[in-house]
């Protein structure tokens, strides 16, 4: 949702552009809708989850997923208030107004920052994996240090600027007009930028070191004679439950890059020309929650819950025995097979897979 426009206070818009705005904040009210529904359904997951399977609860991505979830919330109700600005914020005080703005910025950046951590842990894990102890030591400190974070480079600058709403724009803006880039960029383009860059990086990466390890396996492979065809079988069923949860978990980073690189394009075009980038914004931020969503279905702790659930219905879900019993997934429940000593031999003299620094941490 836009936040701002330094330059935009003496515009108006024109029946047409009014028109398609009406009809663009009726369809990010409903995305922001459906998100907001999402976000407590993962919500609720995940605490069900990590009662009824704290093995799996305690892995990161899924914790995380539990935090990403209620920043969108906050997102998408914020935004939900923003759409009817004009009723609620004509005759509101600036210090409310610096309010609501602080708020969908600091949640915002919450998320960004959420997601970064995720992009830490798969950097320390598998890029460099014998930073594993620090990704440890860390672990604790992400979600306290995220949200402590975004409330660190926000508020600051809603003391020093002051809040205006232009019911002409339907937006935003901050006075003394000439610092309201300097404060957009300061409070939250930057850190934006940084994240989204960070996890862009790290994306690339290890893609790269996926590709690497299945041509240092499809070498490894070919290199068997017929008498080791179980072992290469072996390997290759490894290679593929390797390359199923990297690809799934790489999904997290992208989310605030295809969501949030909108907002900096939109402030950095001038009004009225800005006109589209605001609505593509509007619906990719209200979007955030769904996306996110779908990403937490393809965590491969939840398809090994799925898995669980389509292949031995007939069981009894006990509380109890999952908490007391060992976890009998399928041999499709890649989360894990990946998790067993066993499963270490896919490349075991390929760099990131040695046994002492195993490829799939079992705590994502």
């Amino acid at each position: 949702m836009s936040t701002t426009s330094p330059t935009s206070s003496g515009i108006s818009i024109n029946s047409s552009d009014a028109e398609s705005k009406a009809f663009f904040n009726l369809l990010t009210e409903i995305l922001d809708s459906i998100s907001i529904a999402v976000g407590a359904f993962v919500i609720i997951a995940v605490v069900l989850i990590r009662i009824y399977r704290p093995a799996l609860g305690r892995t990161i991505t899924v914790r995380l997923s539990g935090w990403i979830a209620f920043a969108d919330i906050l997102v998408c109700s914020i935004q939900i208030i923003y759409i009817h600005g004009n009723e609620l914020f004509t005759n509101v005080s600036p210090l409310a107004l610096g309010f609501v703005l602080t708020s969908l910025q600091t949640s915002s950046l919450f998320f960004v920052y959420l997601t970064v951590c995720i992009a830490i842990n798969l950097h320390l894990t598998i890029l460099t994996s014998k930073y594993r102890n620090v990704a440890d030591k860390i672990d604790p400190w992400m979600v306290p240090v995220s949200f402590i974070w975004a409330n660190v480079t926000t508020i600051p600058f809603h003391i020093w600027f002051q809040a205006e709403w232009n019911p002409q724009i339907g937006g935003f803006v901050k006075t003394p007009t000439w610092a309201a880039p300097y404060y957009m960029w300061a409070s939250q383009y930057v850190w934006q930028l940084l994240g989204e860059l960070y996890c862009a990086s790290v994306i690339v990466m290890v893609l790269v070191k996926l590709y690497n390890m299945r041509k240092y396996q499809e070498k490894q492979s070919s290199a068997q004679n017929r008498n080791q065809i179980e072992s290469s079988d072996q390997h290759g069923r490894s290679s593929k439950r390797i390359t199923f949860v990297m690809l799934r978990i790489v999904w997290y980073p992208v989310i605030p890059i295809i969501t949030q690189t909108w907002l900096i394009v939109m402030n950095s075009i001038p009004a009225p020309h800005n006109l589209p980038y605001i609505n593509i914004n509007n619906i990719m931020s209200a979007l955030q929650g769904i996306l996110n969503g779908i990403v937490f279905c393809l965590n491969p702790a939840t398809y090994a819950l799925w898995q669980e659930w389509r292949n031995k219905p007939e069981i009894p879900f006990s509380p109890k025995a999952s908490r007391n019993t060992r976890h009998s997934f399928d041999d499709g429940a890649t989360w894990i097979k990946l998790q067993e000593p066993a499963m270490s031999t896919v490349s075991e003299n390929y760099e990131m897979y040695k046994p002492n620094k195993p490829g799939i941490p079992s705590d994502w």
